[in-house]
């Protein structure tokens, strides 16, 4: 086989004189067991764990013979921190809990007031089936919360959705039985198929959400407001123990109308805090007070000893009845948790039964109830193992920390060039600049192994960017959220292109032929959307979808529409010459765009999803696209797309119509470019089509036929013109009925 030129160090990387091919070392010799052994390069665990385990044998030794005195004191405070991080964490998670209720709330109150107008007409019960679907979402999407509801300020009517003790939802609706009454009429719903079915009825119903203490609050204060802990009233099998967050609603003149409540069961925040790990045997626990009132245990892990029931009502246990001696002298700390400042944790240690525990307390910070939040854990949970293992630290630290200087500085200079070039391509993944770059072998496994699956990760992202919006990509990237469902209401300009004949060509052309003749045409329309801040949403066959205004907001989405279907137009017939010396078809393409207010974010499930937009501007857009066929026009717009359009474009209207799907008529403009880039003669036509379009209207058809006649001369391929003035001659024929409105409704998509 040769003589082996290979030196191979015992735990660096292999040194080859031979030539390096693929990323790999390759040696002459393939005798020596040993050299094919160490032929790959050793791994970051094998280099930690040999160099590290050596030096750390040595000084650790030492260090067990003088540490051990210094242990109890540590341990101690080692165990105080622990006590401390952990209800700090707790705050964080019940803070979280409760902003997510706040905002969920909010939520539902801008619904109401945005979505259903409750600022410009009062709050009635005639807008539940509306709020109740909201109301349904919200509660599924939050399982923590034990119900929902809105109630209407001047009857005292309310629509809910509540959560049952197995899980399962139901719609309660209490509408008032007449105005001189104080009855309800209250129904219990379930969801059966697209249907509400009634479970239970009550004709005289009594309870007025009204007169329950967090409504009598939040109208005296006139603001958001949590209530105390308090009996929640809800369907025949479920009343319980809990806390609302209520948010008032107000008209125009700032009058309420009525109020939004989220609440939390006290089973729902116990069952939430148990399933904050706090150590092996410790566990938290949420305590109210208010005022002079003495203090309440309102969340504990064990439900069944915090509630108890009385005349056939829940309620909550009081300190004796809890039978937890922890708890009982932990609240000793509550006043000096109460002077502290939110999120300021008081410590201390209480002992049962011999054994000692570590108690924290901490005011719940946030603009939430009053509340304090408790910790306890034992001490032996932690304490046993770090009084052996924490001396090792304290007496030769130094010379630990000194010796494990020099080792770093040793790592770090042959380890920190390629993690600092891995660092610096992850920042370039986060911005989306995923072009590929090689990088030399460190002769280190994993991070070679990493800077591969960097690469093959970009890899993957480039064909990611091709199926989701880049913007929206970049901003998913750099926010390093994930995606979910949502979305927001925008003024956003909708675009839908197609082509001319795309049946009749997808027949004459074979399937081969037709999808590259396809790609081209999509890649030509995409580019000129893309190109003037535009979000290409879909492709369904030859039919391009796009939008402007998201993710990023533009101040004329309408105008930059309107720029990129003539740019579309002009590149594809700029292509025509081409095509023809191909022997290819001439396509031409028509596109229809609508301007409003519509719904962008992602639609769809949770498991799939799509960024996309829905709405009322978008259905028009497809229609207007599809109308190109009936009027032989390319571009049609709306009007409120004209006037973001603005003068230097040439508009005119074509007629006005009522699509399918609507009844009301709108009017139909025909974008026909820069005005700038149209000769006299176009003008002059389109002012000879507008004036035909009204003799058409003021049915004078005869004079409508001549008007549009000469119109035709100056410019013989106006399709528009010759719809009309075949429509005039028809009812020159047979004349409209006396209730004509000179609308053309369509009743195909």
């Amino acid at each position: 086989m040769g003589t082996c030129y290979a030196s191979l160090r015992l735990f660096g990387r292999p040194r080859c004189n031979r030539v390096r091919e693929r990323r790999e070392y390759r040696y002459p010799c393939r005798v020596c067991m040993w050299q094919r052994i160490f032929s790959r390069p050793p791994s970051l665990r094998r280099i930690l764990t040999i160099r590290v385990s050596l030096l750390l044998l040595v000084t650790l030794v030492v260090i067990t013979l003088l540490a051990f005195w210094n242990g109890r004191a540590t341990v101690a405070d080692l165990g105080g921190r622990i006590v401390r991080q952990t209800a700090q964490q707790v705050d964080d998670r019940v803070k979280a809990l409760l902003a997510n209720a706040e905002a969920q709330a909010n939520l539902l109150a801008g619904f109401a007031q945005t979505g259903l107008g409750v600022r410009t007409a009062r709050l009635s019960s005639g807008q539940f089936p509306e709020l109740g679907r909201q109301l349904f979402e919200v509660m599924r999407a939050n399982p923590e919360f034990s119900s929902a509801r809105y109630i209407v300020d001047a009857t005292g009517e309310s629509i809910s959705v509540i959560r049952r003790p197995n899980g399962t939802l139901v719609m309660q609706r209490s509408d008032r039985t007449g105005w001189q009454t104080s009855t309800y009429r209250r129904q219990d719903l379930v969801p059966f198929g697209d249907e509400m079915r009634v479970i239970f009825e009550d004709p005289e119903a009594t309870f007025d959400p009204r007169r329950t203490l967090v409504y009598e609050e939040v109208r005296a204060q006139k603001r958001s407001v949590w209530g105390g802990t308090d009996l929640l009233k809800g369907t025949v099998d479920v009343t319980t123990v809990g806390i609302s967050y209520a948010v008032p609603l107000y008209d125009n003149r700032q009058n309420m109308v009525g109020v939004v409540m989220v609440d939390l069961s006290v089973g729902e925040l116990s069952r939430y805090i148990s399933r904050i790990r706090v150590a092996q045997n410790g566990y938290a626990f949420l305590v109210e007070q208010r005022g002079r009132q003495e203090a309440r245990i309102v969340a504990y892990p064990n439900l069944d000893r915090l509630l108890t029931t009385e005349q056939g009502l829940e309620r909550l246990a009081t300190l004796d009845e809890l039978q937890d001696e922890l708890v009982t002298k932990s609240l000793d700390l509550l006043l000096v948790a109460a002077r502290q400042e939110p999120g300021t944790v008081a410590s201390g240690s209480v002992r049962r039964n011999g054994v000692s525990h570590l108690v924290g307390l901490v005011s719940a910070s946030g603009a939430g109830p009053p509340w304090t939040i408790g910790v306890v854990v034992p001490e032996d949970d932690f304490m046993s193992g770090v009084q052996r293992t924490t001396s090792f630290v304290l007496g030769l630290g130094l010379v630990a920390l000194a010796m494990g200087v020099v080792l770093t500085f040793w790592f770090a200079r042959r380890l920190s060039r390629p993690l600092g070039n891995l660092v610096t391509e992850t920042e370039r993944v986060r911005k989306l600049d995923l072009a590929p770059r090689l990088s030399e072998p460190v002769g280190v496994r994993e991070i070679d192994a990493l800077a591969v699956s960097v690469e093959q990760m970009k890899t993957g992202l480039r064909s990611f960017e091709k199926l989701v919006p880049s913007d929206y990509a970049r901003h998913l990237m750099s926010s390093g959220q994930e995606a979910k469902l949502g979305g927001e209401r925008r003024w956003i300009a909708t675009s839908f292109a197609d082509i001319i004949g795309f049946t009749a060509l997808s027949e004459r052309l074979p399937a081969e032929e037709l999808v590259k003749v396809l790609a081209e045409y999509l890649d030509m329309l995409s580019d000129e959307v893309i190109q003037r801040q535009g979000t290409v949403d879909k492709f369904n066959g030859d039919d391009v979808m796009a939008f402007w205004g998201a993710p990023k907001a533009v101040a004329h989405p309408g105008q930059l529409a309107c720029e990129a279907a003539l740019a579309g137009r002009a590149v594809i017939l700029a292509m025509h010459p081409e095509w023809r010396r191909q022997g290819r078809p001439a396509l031409r393409a028509s596109f229809g765009i609508a301007t409003g207010d519509v719904i962008v974010g992602n639609i769809g499930s949770r498991e799939r999803m799509q960024y996309t937009v829905i709405g009322d501007a978008v259905n028009l857009a497809s229609r207007l696209q599809g109308l190109n066929k009936a009027y032989q026009t390319e571009i049609l717009i709306d009007v409120n797309t004209a006037k973001e359009a603005g003068p230097e474009y040439l508009t005119r209207c074509v007629d006005y119509v009522a699509v399918a799907g609507r009844e009301e008529p709108i009017e139909l403009r025909e974008l026909l470019g820069r005005r700038d880039d149209l000769d006299a003669a176009a003008i002059m036509a389109v002012r000879g089509y507008e004036q035909g379009l009204q003799l058409y209207r003021d049915r004078k058809f005869a004079e409508a036929v001549d008007c549009l006649s000469e119109t035709l001369k100056l410019w013989p391929d106006d399709g528009p013109s010759r719809v009309l003035r075949a429509r005039a001659q028809d009812y020159m024929a047979t004349p409209p009925p006396e209730d004509w409105d000179a609308v053309t409704r369509f009743s195909v998509k």
